[in-house]
This record gives structure tokens, sequence and C-alpha cells, in this order.
């Protein structure tokens, strides 16, 4: 199956927001139930997002850190309220509300909103860092693989993780009216080469989860889907990325729609994201050799603290060890050099 691929909005503006408030947070929704109409967003009483239809994710809206309480009601004068629930964000963060499985009577697979960080470390300009969400109600577990890469090589091109999420393990209950279930990336380890012309990005990766952002270079892919289980290739996509840019690869709708309540087959969007940058104070290009920083904030020589460098005054305040200095009274001869080092009493 070929799966149709989708670039959808929702990055920041220019993808980076300057000078942010320390106290300002993201929140974007990603529609991906397949049987479910297009839907508005509120977030307390505002509408941050109209008429997202299935395969779209809304531009982020920018919110106070804290607990906000969002909607998601189906648009088109239904009014049908998917979900109602209070959501949790911490600041300087960037987070994706995913709305997952069905809503039609009698469906397999219950309703739920799981919320996802976009945590990838701002890449290099000629990077890209790529995760993938699956969010299929009726695929079991995949194995996510490129099998052609830039200019069809990938030879020499494993990508390298960027990020390690803190948990593997999706919360499974069903979310209550004042709450949203929150999953953590899905920990992979670092990818590697399968062959010479194949690299896997993803694996074992289970509904309702993300895999961990890797680096690749920037360029054209091809991207095989397959069951964890079987190695059956569930779909093929093809998806391009830039440099220096986050991305990450929705999988949803259903891998056997003819089985499914509405037909909506399986499509991968790849999403722009929000990245983080870690930005270090400024240092010498080089290690101050006579100082070493200290935990009470303090320099130290970086000599033995017993020696003092012959010319080097002592430094004022500091006293002389008892019973090393010169008796009262007593000149010095003439001729004679002061002792370049001081014992230790």
């Amino acid at each position: 199956m070929a799966a149709s691929v989708v670039t959808a909005g929702g990055a920041l503006s220019s993808h980076t927001q300057e000078s942010p408030e320390q106290d300002t947070s993201y929140l974007r929704v990603a529609h991906t139930v397949a049987d479910a109409p297009a839907v508005n967003v509120t977030v307390g009483n505002e509408t941050v997002a109209s008429n997202v239809s299935f395969g779209n994710v809304s531009n982020y809206a920018t919110l106070s850190e804290g607990t906000h309480n969002v909607s998601v009601i189906t648009a088109g004068g239904s009014d049908l309220t998917l979900f109602e629930g209070n959501v949790t964000l911490e600041s300087s963060t960037a987070t994706t509300l995913y709305t997952t499985g069905e809503v039609s009577a009698g469906a397999d697979t219950s309703f739920e909103a799981v919320t996802l960080g976009n945590d990838a470390s701002t890449p290099a300009e000629s990077e890209s860092a790529v995760s993938v969400a699956h969010m299929s109600p009726d695929a079991g577990p995949v194995d996510v693989v490129i099998v052609g890469g830039p200019d069809n090589d990938t030879d020499g091109a494993t990508p390298t993780e960027t990020m390690t999420p803190t948990d593997n393990e999706t919360d499974e209950e069903t979310p209550t009216d004042d709450e949203t279930a929150t999953a953590t990336p899905t920990e992979t380890a670092t990818p590697a080469e399968t062959d010479t012309e194949e690299m896997v990005i993803a694996e074992d990766l289970t509904f309702r989860n993300a895999s961990a952002y890797v680096n690749v270079p920037e360029g054209n892919y091809t991207v095989e889907i397959r069951a964890s289980d079987t190695d059956e290739v569930v779909a093929t996509a093809d998806v391009s990325v830039e440099g220096g840019q986050a991305y990450t690869a929705i999988a949803a709708g259903y891998a056997n729609p003819e089985d499914a309540p509405i037909g909506e087959s399986f499509t991968v969007e790849t999403v722009q994201d929000a990245t983080v940058s870690i930005t270090l104070p400024e240092t010498e290009d080089s290690l101050d050799e006579t100082a070493t920083p200290m935990t009470n904030g303090t320099d130290a020589p970086a000599t033995n603290a017993t020696d003092t460098p012959e010319g080097t005054e002592t430094p004022e305040g500091t006293e002389t060890p008892e019973g090393t200095g010169t008796p009262e009274g007593t000149e010095t001869p003439e001729g004679t050099e002061t002792p370049t080092e001081t014992e230790a009493a």
C-alpha cells in the first residue's frame, strides 16, 4: 500500500520564537481520528483552531504555563464534544495533543486524547530531526525503515538519537473528563543500519506512541512501515525534510480500511515541529591555567596551595601559618633571600 503523504502546518512562526517569556508554552492539536469530522479546538473560552480535518495539525497556540481547559468539538454544526479536559503545560515546552481512536458506534477502539512533547534538539543545518508517531488504531506494533535516502544512498548516514525520552510506557486508561492520557515518546535505541540500503529509525512502535527523534541528513527519503511481528510492509511513503528543522511523521488512518467504519486509508502526514536550542555561556578559548572553578563559586590556584610561586606576593588577608613567620625583632641578614616556599607547620 502506498501511503498518501501530506506536509501539514503546525510550526511556530518562522519555526522559532524570538525571546519568549520564561513562562510561555505552546500547544497544537493533531486530528487522527479517521471516523470523525473536522473539529474546532478551544482553550478556556478562546477558539485556537477551527475546522481541523482528519490528517491535519493546527498551528501552535501560545499559552502560559500551567493547567488549561481544552475542548475538541466537531465542526459543521454538529457540536459533538470529542474531548474536554485539563491539559497541564510546562514552561518553555511545545506539546501536541493527539485525538486518537474511533468515535463511531460499536467501534473497536475507544476515543482517547494523548499529549506528546516536541522536544527535539535543534539539528545542524545539514541535518533534520525526525520522529514517527503511531496513530493508526488497527495497525499493531510497527518498525519504520528508511529504504532510500538522499540520492538513493543511505550508506554511511546512520541517524543519531537527539533526545532520550523519559519513559516508554503509555497510560492505558481512558482519560476522565478533566484530564488527558499523557504518553511520552517511545524510547528507541540508537538506530543502526540493517544493511547498506536500509536504516531502522523506529522499532516495535505501538499505537498512541512516538519514537525518539533521530538526526538524518536533509533530503528526500523513501520510508517503509512494517509490521514488527511479520516484517510485512504496511505502507510505503516518500518523505522530504530540510536541514536545521524537526519533523514528526504521523501514521494515521486504517491499515485495513475495508474492515473500518469509514474507509480512511492509511496515511503519513509529515509535520514540522518546534525545536529546543541550548545556549551556553561564553567561555574563553582555553581554561585559565591559574584558576580552577570550585563549587562555592570561588577560584583556587591550580598549583599546590602550600606553594607560593617565586616572586608572587601573598594575597592580602592571607595569614602566615603559625610558627613559620620570622621571629619578632630578627632582621633578615643582608643578602639572604626570602624562601620561596612556605612549609606547612
